[in-house]
């Protein structure tokens, strides 16, 4: 079965899933991000949803659609997620991304083409230790990355302008779990030089999660590629080892182990965040804090090799997740 096979039992209660795209213009200050969700609450409505988020240097914007989930059509081999207008579907040259959303602004449309890098750089990439444990009890909420590098092209209609997207650097995720996570910084940047393709790739968390009553103190992981080489730092429990910070739009987080040690920084200016609400299935809300014009930096210093920096002015993707929404971000989406 494929990564994206989706993990949800028609049926059962309990629920929630996302597939998302995202990619950043090469020079310029703009980016898309794309997302299908299926929320499976315990006593409300079981819901499919589509999303789209759109950043830009003067703010960042977007909306969602929303369908019963019996009215969406998800499937694995190909993969497939349709909701409403919207479409996710894999093709053979990659994945087909085809909809329509309504935002405070008017109805943004889009159709774009997803391929994939054939490098190492770009193969699947998991933040566990093992991938044994995507399918295993712990942890509750799991998470893969099916292209950790790849390509968008195609354009996206905005009220008023157009946007062409050719050769902007993107990724794609899938996640799921019962509920969402307590909290979390997330993040993940491409590095390239000018008028190059990708170099080096690297993917982090910070999260609290749930075992029982308690709630674990911050864990955290990160792998970094470079060229066919991959320093993974991905010893879950070990706080000996791993220092997380987080502030209210910025995130630091140094690991050390095997591969070497590795410091990375991501932050974003309020104007280019946008607060999303994700239900649970209990009722409850989470609030992500959405950027993908993060500047970061990465410094790695391997154990068997020379140390390397890289640094993106607003090529990261940044996320926080938080039990409360933050006002300076404007309405919740």
């Amino acid at each position: 079965m494929g990564e994206n096979r989706p993990r949800f039992v028609d049926g059962a209660k309990g629920h929630v899933e996302s597939w998302f795209w995202r990619a950043n213009h090469p020079t310029e200050r703009r980016a898309v991000w794309l997302k299908a969700t299926v929320l499976r609450s315990l006593n409300g409505p079981q819901l499919a949803e589509a999303w789209c988020l759109l950043f830009d240097a003067e703010r960042a914007w977007g909306g969602k659609l929303s369908t019963p989930l019996e009215q969406a059509h998800f499937q694995d081999a190909p993969f497939a997620a349709v909701v409403g207008e919207c479409s996710f579907q894999e093709t053979e040259a990659g994945v087909s991304l085809q909809g329509v959303v309504q935002t405070d602004s008017g109805p943004v449309s889009w159709s774009l083409q997803a391929t994939p890098d054939e490098r190492p750089l770009g193969q699947s990439l998991c933040l566990f230790p093992s991938r044994k444990m995507l399918e295993g009890r712990f942890p509750r909420n799991k998470s893969i990355t099916p292209f950790a590098v790849q390509q968008l092209d195609g354009h996206i209609e905005i009220p008023e302008a157009r946007w062409d997207v050719s050769g902007w650097t993107g990724m794609q995720g899938h996640n799921w779990g019962p509920a969402h996570a307590e909290s979390y910084a997330w993040g993940h940047c491409s590095f390239a030089d000018p008028g190059k393709a990708p170099s080096v790739v690297v993917e982090a968390v910070s999260a609290r999660i749930k075992l029982g009553g308690w709630t674990t103190p911050l864990l955290s992981t990160m792998v970094v590629r470079r060229g066919t080489e991959e320093y993974r730092f991905d010893r879950l429990v070990d706080s000996w080892r791993q220092r997380s910070e987080m502030g209210e739009f910025g995130w630091a987080l140094r690991m050390r182990g095997k591969a070497g040690e590795a410091l990375l920084s991501m932050d974003a200016h309020p104007s280019e965040m946008v607060c999303l609400g994700y239900a649970n299935p209990d009722g409850q809300t989470r609030y992500c804090l959405n950027s993908k014009l993060a500047r970061v930096r990465l410094q790695v210093n391997p154990t068997r090799s020379s140390g390397f920096t890289c640094t993106s002015e607003h090529g990261g993707a940044l996320e926080f997740l938080r039990t409360t929404p933050d006002v300076r971000l404007g309405e919740v989406i």
